[in-house]
């Protein structure tokens, strides 16, 4: 119980700390149009709607295309098509363009590391972290164990070499930090991690992100933008 309220009055500290926190004086990028896509909520088979759309979009011209994403992630395999398609469309000559609003935690964060360009706000949320595979069932033998967790530590391998040759990780005290960082799933906002992770100009933090429409989808049930990271905190909280 006690650590249950510690990491929530971290998080809550957080939350003050994001809320009082002056504004960011820097520039904007302009993410308007019908070249942009939005990854929203969390990542599961509907994002193969937004692959397709990507892949539509990088045949029909070579003009950069733009990903809004503010998610928490969600399915590896579902994340991965989508990525997929960004590596298709920038083998055809075409620079994908991701701008953070306010979360991009886990799959999304992976997604974020094969982008161009990346932009974010000062007090956006950005995490990785190791895969996890959730049980519904009563229960599983031990082989069926073991198959599993052969599973996520070869995805956790994959996914590990993605951010690390993305963000630039390539010696040993790099290692260290990625690793330590992975492992303990460090919520960072955005303006400290750009200036943490070896490529310098990896992100770039702007003051507003100017889109068609709100930054922030409207409440409606789980699936809009900010009951997705008023859960993601919250879960967060409670481990």
């Amino acid at each position: 119980m006690k650590n249950f309220i510690m990491k929530l009055s971290t998080i809550l500290s957080l939350s003050f700390i994001v809320a009082i926190m002056p504004a960011y004086a820097g520039p904007t990028v302009d993410m308007k149009g019908p070249r942009t896509v939005r990854v929203t909520g969390e990542i599961n088979g509907a994002i193969l709607d937004v692959a397709a759309k990507l892949d539509k979009m990088s045949k029909e011209s070579k003009q950069p295309i733009n990903i809004i994403i503010n998610s928490p992630g969600g399915s590896v395999p579902a994340g991965l098509q989508l990525v997929e398609a960004l590596h298709i469309a920038q083998s055809r000559g075409v620079k994908i363009r991701c701008a953070v609003t306010t979360l991009a935690a886990s799959m999304a964060y992976i997604l974020l590391s094969q982008c161009d360009e990346r932009y974010a706000l000062a007090n956006s949320l950005l995490l990785f972290h190791p895969a996890r595979s959730f049980i519904f069932m009563g229960a599983i033998k031990a082989e069926e164990a073991r198959y599993m967790a052969e599973e996520l530590e070869a995805i956790n391998k994959d996914m590990g070499q993605l951010l690390e040759s993305s963000m630039g990780i390539v010696t040993a005290q790099q290692k260290t930090w990625f690793d330590y960082h992975t492992r303990n799933e460090t919520l960072w906002l955005a303006s400290r991690l750009s200036k943490a992770i070896p490529v310098s100009d990896w992100m770039t933090i702007v003051s507003d992100i100017d889109v068609d429409g709100p930054l922030l989808g409207k409440m409606n049930g789980d699936s809009s933008d900010e009951a997705s990271v008023r859960n993601f905190l919250e879960q967060r909280s409670a481990r």
